[in-house]
C-alpha cells in the first residue's frame, strides 16, 4: 500500500486552503488512513511558513509525531504489515519534507523535531530493519515528491549515524535504475547522497546530535537543504560539484569506491540527458552545459588515474567518455558548443594518452579513436558563430578568443594521441 495521492487538489483553493484542511484532519481525527493521506498531503505545501507551523504549533506538532508513531504500530499491530511499512516510509519523508523545507531561522524548532525523530527511530529500526526489501519505495506507484522527500530522508539518516553505507547507495541505485527521466532536484539529491556516502569520519554519533553541537554538520545540513528546495540544473550541478570534491578528499581512504563510482557515473548520464528535449535541443542554459560538460572532464580525469587500471575501472571510464561523447555529438546537432568543448577533449586526449603509455595498449583506446575522430572533425566544421563563451554570450569573429589556436590545440592533441596508439598497435602486431 502506497499513500501518495493527495486528498484535496491545489486546484481547491490556495495553499492556505489546503493546510488548513490538512491541519484540521491531523488535529481532530484518529483514522488511521484519513491521517496518513493527510501526510501524503503534506508534500503539495511548499510554503515555508506554512511547513513552519507544523512544528511551533504544540498540537498540530505533537499530533504528527505522537499519533503518527502510534498509527505505525496500530496497523503492525493487526497484521497490516504492508500498510505499516508504507506509513512508516510515509512519515518519515514527511517530517525530512518539513524540516529541509523551513526557513532557516526556525533551526531550535528542528532541533526538537530531531530530538523525537532519533529517540523513536531505534525502535523502528528494529521493526523495518534497514534493507531494500522494505526501505525503498516503488517508483511506479509514489509520487515524485514522495520519493524525494524519502531519499532526502534517507541521506539525513546516514548523517545523523543511523543507516549503513550499503544501505543508502542501494536505494540511490535504485532510484537510478527505476527512473528513467530523474528531475533536476533528484539529480540533486543523489549527488549530496555521494558526498555523504564518501564522507568517511565525519559522520557524527547519535549523543552528539541529541547534544549542543548543532554545526558540526552545518556544511553537509546547508548543502542538503539547498538540493532539496531547489528544482533546477544550477542547484543540481552545484550539488555535483559538491559531491565530486567530496569524493576527491576521501579518494585515498574511501571504503566503497565500487558502490560510489557507478553511482556517480549514472548521476552525471542524468545530468547530461536532463540538458535536451526529447528532440535533442539543448533546454538549459548555455553556461550550465558548460559547468556540466567541465564536471564532467574533471571526473574523467580522475578515472585515468593510475589507482583505476582494473577492467572494472576501465568499464566505468568508457562508460564515462561515452557520456561525454553523446552530449559532444548532441550540441554538435546543434550546431552550437562551449568554446571550453575544445579545451576539455585536449585535457581527454592527452590524459588518455599519459595513460596508455603508462599501462600500455588497449582495446579501449582504439575504440576511443573510432568513437571521437567523427566529432573532433565536426568540431573543426562548426562554424565560428556556432561557438559560445563561458558566460552564454555567443562569439564572433571579433572576440579576442583566438578559436584558430583552439581547434589547432586539439587537432594536435588528437594526432599526438592517435600517432602513439597506432605506434603501439604495430608494434604489437610486429
Amino acid at each position: 500500500m502506497e499513500f501518495g495521492t493527495p486528498f484535496a487538489s491545489r486546484q481547491r483553493g490556495s495553499e492556505e486552503l489546503h493546510f488548513a484542511a490538512i491541519k484540521r484532519i491531523i488535529s481532530k481525527s484518529d483514522d488511521s488512513i484519513a491521517f496518513l493521506h493527510a501526510v501524503a498531503s503534506i508534500f503539495t505545501i511548499r510554503d515555508r511558513h506554512l511547513l513552519a507551523q507544523f512544528m511551533i504549533g504544540d498540537e498540530l506538532r505533537d499530533r504528527l509525531l505522537t499519533l503518527g508513531g502510534d498509527i505505525i504500530l496500530r496497523l503492525q499491530g493487526s497484521d497490516h504489515a504492508e500498510a505499516a511499512v508504507a506509513g512508516a516510509r510515509l512519515l518519515d519523508a514527511a517530517l525530512a519534507h518539513i524540516t529541509l523545507s523551513i526557513p532557516d531561522d526556525f533551526e531550535a524548532e528542528l532541533a526538537f523535531l530531531w530530538w523525537w525523530k532519533l529517540s523513536a527511530i531505534g525502535d523502528r529500526a528494529a521493526r523495518f530493519p534497514f534493507n531494500s526489501s522494505l526501505h525503498t519505495l516503488s517508483i511506479s506507484s509514489a509520487s515524485q515528491n514522495l520519493l524525494e522527500a524519502y531519499l532526502a530522508y534517507a541521506i539525513t539518516l546516514r548523517e545523523v549515524g543511523f543507516g549503513e553505507e550499503t544501505w543508502l547507495g542501494t536505494i540511490v541505485l535504485y532510484y537510478l535504475e527505476g527512473w528513467a527521466s530523474p528531475s533536476w532536484k533528484t539529480i540533486s539529491l543523489m549527488a549530496i547522497a555521494i558526498a555523504s556516502l564518501s564522507d568517511n569520519d565525519g559522520h557524527i554519533t547519535i549523543l552528539q546530535r541529541l547534544g549542543i553541537q548543532q554545526d558540526i554538520r552545518g556544511d553537509h545540513r546547508s548543502k542538503l537543504r539547498a538540493a532539496y528546495v531547489g528544482a533546477d540544473a544550477k542547484s543540481a550541478l552545484a550539488s555535483i560539484e559538491f559531491a565530486f570534491l567530496k569524493t576527491e578528499n576521501a579518494r585515498e581512504t574511501f571504503p566503497n569506491r565500487d558502490c560510489q563510482d557507478p553511482i556517480f557515473i549514472r548521476v552525471f548520464n542524468s545530468a547530461h540527458r536532463a540538458a535536451f528535449d526529447g528532440k535533442g535541443e539543448l533546454i538549459v542554459e548555455a553556461e550550465d552545459v558548460s559547468k556540466l560538460m567541465e564536471l564532467t572532464e574533471r571526473y574523467l580525469q580522475t578515472l585515468m588515474g593510475p589507482g583505476i587500471n582494473s577492467s572494472v575501472g576501465m568499464q566505468l571510464l568508457m562508460n564515462m567518455l561515452k557520456i561525454f561523447q553523446d552530449t559532444s555529438m548532441r550540441l554538435v546537432a546543434c550546431k552550437s558548443a562551449p568554446v571550453s568543448l575544445l579545451n576539455h577533449l585536449v585535457s581527454i586526449f592527452n590524459g588518455l594518452a599519459k595513460r596508455s603509455s603508462k599501462m600500455g595498449l588497449g582495446e579501449n583506446d582504439l575504440e576511443v579513436l573510432h568513437v571521437f575522430g567523427p566529432i573532433v572533425q565536426e568540431l573543426f566544421l562548426l562554424p565560428d558563430s556556432g561557438w559560445w563563451s563561458h558566460s552564454g554570450s555567443y562569439l564572433t569573429r571579433s572576440t579576442p578568443l583566438d578559436l584558430d589556436n583552439d581547434r589547432e590545440g586539439l587537432r594536435q592533441a588528437y594526432d599526438t594521441f592517435k600517432l602513439h596508439v597506432d605506434r603501439v598497435s604495430y608494434t604489437i602486431k610486429v
